[in-house]
């Protein structure tokens, strides 16, 4: 999943804020990798980093990442460091199912009409 965020972070030249932040989502993916491998150190080196992107970002006025990803960047910096707290054990997959790493998706908010 790392490399669904990267061409986003390569775009974002001129964006100190969007680099930090997808910089961020590309650890966190890596923490997820890092984990179903089995390597809790690595992930949490991963996931230490990207909490704190996301608490840079969480000075953002505006509320920029909310809408798209529906999560803030102070929750996004929580559920990493909870990783780091408290290390996900994965049960052995089933064939074609992977277990999410993460208890959250990442999703627009949908406007009420």
């Amino acid at each position: 999943m790392t490399e669904a965020w990267e061409p986003l972070w390569q775009a974002a030249k001129q964006s100190a804020q969007h680099r930090l932040f997808f910089k961020g989502l590309i650890l966190l993916a890596a923490a997820g990798v890092k984990i179903r491998e089995g390597k809790r150190v690595a992930a949490a080196r991963h996931a230490t980093r990207a909490a704190g992107l996301f608490r840079q970002v969480v000075r953002v006025p505006g509320g920029l990442f909310e809408k798209p990803l529906g999560m803030t960047p102070a929750a996004l910096a929580e559920h990493a460091q909870a990783i780091v707290a408290c290390p996900v054990v994965l049960r052995e997959p089933k064939p074609a199912q992977p277990e999410p790493v993460f208890d959250f998706i990442l999703a627009p908010v949908s406007e009420s009409v």
